[in-house]
């Protein structure tokens, strides 16, 4: 099950959509033995584009999600209870993915409480979260919000995790050590993973083919028009360049519509430079096709998580100018010869004049940075990772139920004899598993462990029933909520 955070409002052209996707393509292409579940909330356009995926059922949230409050406005629980209930029992979802850390502790605990609340044998349910954000502790940026800074450093503690880069896993840790103990911060270590996010190549390639130069020298420049981007600064290295007598062009291209304050700036550029041409509301493929027709694109941006942007235009060959930044340095090598300081001006605007006195060895640059993408970042190598993850936690937690057994000198024999003797002081002769199982939970979230490090809540339910069985207790199959008595001798 698959529960994606969309930004924009067409899920067919929407990044993250189309990402997951792909991605569940990919891993019909590896196996056919898989089924995709994607939960998404309301009012969005074209739920036909998933619902067109093979093998994928759409289930849609009886609520519209509130944007820029994911990690608080958690999914609806109706919505919650109705998939994993569907038809008789809990439906049989392996394993949950999902991009936020706050829903994915919030399924993994429902997903528990569901199963005890029916008797079921307690079987964890693996949540995976994958995590692309731009993890950056500097003021002016989305990350000063310290709260859900711990939250997302407790939260990668308690879960498997996937980030998409090494930077934001330093990040992550160096955080977090302000918030968990040692050993949640060894277990931290542990549970997360770096899995580079991948581009469908084929489409790229597909977008670009037969495209041709454009016949004056062109930067491009693509991506939201926001002040973390800095399209002013690319703007004023353009503008240098055609004051100091070079005949150049610079397309700029935005899948969104300028704010006032925006569009107030951009038309002073525009009366500035015949040659600035800016162009809303652009497809990717009309995007890809842009960059590829032009002779170099450049990058202010300082933040970044996984920049599929970048991704696409360096699969397109044509070079790119772009600020030394951790994951700039990560996707393009520590030795990427267009590399420039993000703070210096002179530096950004002197690789630009390079690039356009010497365009043939920038080809090269170009020609170099395609193939590290295809080596490092292709879509089907992302696939293939992730689903080894979220298999090696499916197999990892039915083990763990497999192999524990109760007997009488475990804790967990003990604490269940302590309860029924318990249930008996009180004058209650028969009892619940269900009764058991919650008076059980309250030592689980006490924090509780036995001495070989398995926790209170790896038992399953038919443990503990077979348990209660070889210590005397009948189970009363006949009655309509099944209960425990002890044999009389």
């Amino acid at each position: 099950m698959i529960q994606p955070i969309i930004s924009s409002v067409d899920l067919a052209t929407d990044s993250t959509m189309v990402m997951w996707a792909d991605f569940i393509k990919n891993c019909l292409r590896m196996r056919d033995d898989l089924w995709f579940y994607v939960l998404l909330p309301k009012g969005y356009e074209n739920y036909e584009f998933v619902e067109s995926l093979p093998k994928t059922t759409l289930v849609v949230e009886e609520r519209k999600r509130r944007r820029f409050f994911e990690e608080i406005d958690m999914v609806d629980m109706d919505t919650v209870y109705r998939l994993f209930n569907m038809r008789t029992g809990i439906y049989p979802i392996d394993a949950v993915i999902t991009e936020k850390t706050g829903i994915a502790l919030l399924m993994q605990k429902l997903i528990s409480d569901i199963r005890y609340a029916k008797e079921e044998d307690y079987v964890k349910v693996p949540v995976v979260i994958v995590e692309d954000r731009a993890w950056s502790r500097t003021k002016g940026h989305q990350f000063v919000d310290w709260q859900e800074f711990a939250l997302r450093a407790l939260s990668y503690s308690c879960l498997r995790s996937v980030v998409l880069t090494s930077f934001e896993k330093d990040e992550v840790i160096d955080a977090s050590k302000q918030y968990v103990s040692p050993a949640l911060l060894r277990r931290l270590k542990e549970n997360v993973t770096v899995i580079n996010l991948g581009i469908p190549l084929e489409n790229v390639d597909r977008a670009v083919k037969g495209v041709k130069k454009r016949e004056k020298f062109t930067l491009f420049w693509g991506g939201r028009l926001s002040a973390q981007k800095r399209p002013f600064f690319v703007l004023e290295q353009f503008l240098k360049m055609f004051e100091g007598g070079r005949d150049v062009d610079i397309v700029v291209t935005t899948p969104h519509v300028a704010s006032i304050k925006f569009a107030k700036k951009l038309d002073e550029y525009m009366r500035r430079y015949s040659g600035l041409k800016i162009m809303f509301d652009v497809g990717r493929d009309e995007y890809l096709r842009l960059c590829a027709s032009s002779h170099v694109w450049m990058s202010a941006s300082l933040h970044e998580g996984f920049s599929v942007g970048m991704c696409e235009m360096m699969a397109t060959g044509v070079p790119g100018i772009v600020p030394r930044r951790p994951w700039s340095v990560e996707m393009l090598g520590e030795d990427y010869e267009l590399f420039y300081d993000p703070r210096s001006f002179e530096e950004a605007a002197t690789l630009l004049r390079w690039v356009y006195e010497n365009y043939d060895e920038a080809v090269e640059i170009g020609r170099r940075t395609r193939e590290r993408v295809i080596k490092k970042f292709d879509n089907r190598m992302f696939a293939d990772m992730l689903l080894a993850r979220v298999e090696e936690e499916v197999l990892r937690n039915r083990s763990l139920v497999e192999k524990f057994i109760v007997n009488e000198s475990s804790k967990v024999g003990q604490t269940v004899v302590m309860l029924a003797d318990r249930f008996e002081k009180m004058g209650i002769d028969e009892f619940s598993l269900h009764e058991l199982a919650y008076e059980f939970k309250k030592f689980s979230y006490g924090g509780i462990s036995f001495d070989d490090g398995a926790r209170m809540q790896d038992p399953s339910l038919w443990d503990i029933r077979q348990f209660l069985m070889s210590m005397g207790y009948v189970d009363l199959c006949d009655s309509e909520v099944p209960r425990f008595r002890r044999e009389e001798t």
